[in-house]
């Protein structure tokens, strides 16, 4: 069983090339180095709240989707 944070990490790569996205494009439109937005992916950091809910909203899905308490991408509204 994965962990929550390889959970997250699958998640957001996914979505991201759901997007057809790099993963440079993703930190500059996050204002973050592409280095840190790797960590993410990679598994290696956890995001901050505040950067939760803005790839949430990006992509259009919960930040319980992304953190993986859930397989469902509604957001609750």
């Amino acid at each position: 069983m994965k962990n929550k944070l390889e959970v997250f990490s699958a998640r957001l790569r996914a979505l991201r090339k759901e997007k057809n996205m790099t993963q440079r494009q993703m930190g500059d439109l996050m204002g973050i180095t592409e280095r840190n937005y790797q960590r993410w992916e990679g598994g290696e950091v956890n995001a901050s709240g505040t950067a939760l809910v803005f790839l949430g909203d990006y992509f259009d899905v919960s930040t319980d989707y992304l953190l993986g308490r859930t397989d469902n991408r509604e957001i609750n509204r």
